[in-house]
């Protein structure tokens, strides 16, 4: 059971669909229940998001996120395969399930509007089409009474896979990444409020959890989730540093300039709540909100701070060009498979830019970035057994 959530600390914006190409249909819509707004697809993208009470510091419309989405790396039979999303709408996603053995929309295009994203919210019923046609036959949970289950005050839900052989790449990939029978469930949930976090931290907090479901014949090795972001609340030239606090399970990029909240450098952040839980005799995870018994949740495995999306040949600093790039990150090494070492303690690390921005202390984040700064982490290496999820 590979099923992850992660906590954003800040996020988003409206909605609109169109076609991205002949066999896509392309669908998103908003969390708007609170000071974040975040858009939400059904090819696992954020297509964006904003913080309605950012402090005007230049920031135009209070942007915080442009982009980010899920990973699954791992290996089938021995060969690479990886589930991605960077930079681009679903770069081998494409909208709705697996259904007999094929990519929704190569079996069944004509319900290309079934695989939308589903928006509900606490009080709805039947006049609410999404509500009306809650696709339970993909998957989309449901309370006990087997009615659209609402997460929060307002949850939306989609379903998107990585086995469609039409969908089209674009942006500098150097290899095939193919395709890989998996399914993907999406929930994006938040609570109703518009205060600080002093008073209600989830007036600024959106969930996400994916469940990540193996369609194929044939187990998933070697497997680590993952999650890429590109972060864009401040100067998008010379600050949105990338760095990661392994105590917390915490990914964010964070600004030097401190205008934006006094002497405390803001950031902007996921926090992985519940990682893939595994088999673990005598301990306790949390899956789908409960306990169960004898297994454990995976942490945080690796990390990587990306400079820019325009980087090449740069092991530690570029983003992931190839599947065999996203192989050597997710095992915390640099992009050509070399080992990180923290230029402070001269020690091997899989958590590059873990110091502290507040006391300065530790290794910090040192290198010119750009409009594509971002990381992305990942949680692992665990199997996935056919029809697991």
């Amino acid at each position: 059971m590979k099923r992850l959530t992660t906590a954003l600390f800040i996020i988003l914006f409206y909605c609109i669909s169109y076609s991205q190409h002949p066999l896509t249909y392309f669908y998103e819509t908003t969390i708007d229940t609170n000071n974040i707004e975040l858009r939400s697809s059904n090819l696992g993208s954020c297509e964006g998001a904003r913080w309605w009470v950012l402090p005007d510091t230049g920031n135009a419309h209070n942007w915080i996120i442009y982009d980010h989405g899920p990973w699954l790396v791992g290996k089938i039979n021995e060969d690479s395969v990886l589930s991605i999303h960077q930079w681009s709408k679903g770069w081998n996603y494409s909208p709705g399930p697996i259904i007999d053995g094929q990519a929704a929309m190569l079996i069944h295009p004509e319900d290309s509007l079934k695989y939308r994203v589903y928006k509900i919210s606490k009080g709805d019923d039947d006049t609410n089409p999404d509500y009306a046609e809650w696709p339970v036959e993909f998957g989309a949970p449901v309370d006990q009474n087997g009615d659209p289950l609402v997460l929060g005050d307002q949850t939306l839900w989609t379903a998107f896979n990585s086995y469609d052989s039409t969908v089209i790449r674009t942006g500098g990939w150097s290899d095939d990444l193919g395709t890989v029978p998996l399914e993907f469930h999406q929930t994006v949930f938040a609570r109703h409020g518009y205060v600080n976090d002093e008073q209600d931290i989830l007036s600024n907090t959106v969930f996400i959890e994916w469940e990540i479901i193996n369609k194929g014949s044939y187990s998933i090795d070697s497997a680590y989730f993952g999650f890429w972001s590109d972060i864009d609340f401040a100067d998008i030239v010379d600050d949105n540093l990338p760095a990661v606090d392994t105590l917390n399970q915490i990914g964010y990029c964070w600004a030097s300039n401190e205008t934006y909240r006094g002497e405390i450098p803001a950031a902007v952040g996921y926090v992985l709540l519940y990682g893939p839980v595994v088999p673990s005799p005598g301990n306790t995870a949390i899956f789908r909100g409960r306990e169960r018994e004898n297994s454990k949740n995976l942490t945080l495995s690796a990390f990587k701070g990306i400079a820019d999306d325009s980087i090449w040949g740069d092991s530690l600093h570029g983003p992931v060009r190839s599947v065999t790039d996203a192989q050597n990150i997710a095992r915390g090494l640099t992009s050509n498979g070399y080992p990180i070492i923290n230029p402070i303690t001269n020690q091997p690390t899989m958590f590059p830019y873990s110091g502290d921005p507040v006391s300065g202390l530790g290794w910090l984040y040192d290198y010119p970035i750009s409009g594509g700064a971002g990381f992305a982490f990942f949680s692992g290496p665990l199997t996935i057994a056919p029809n697991d999820t």
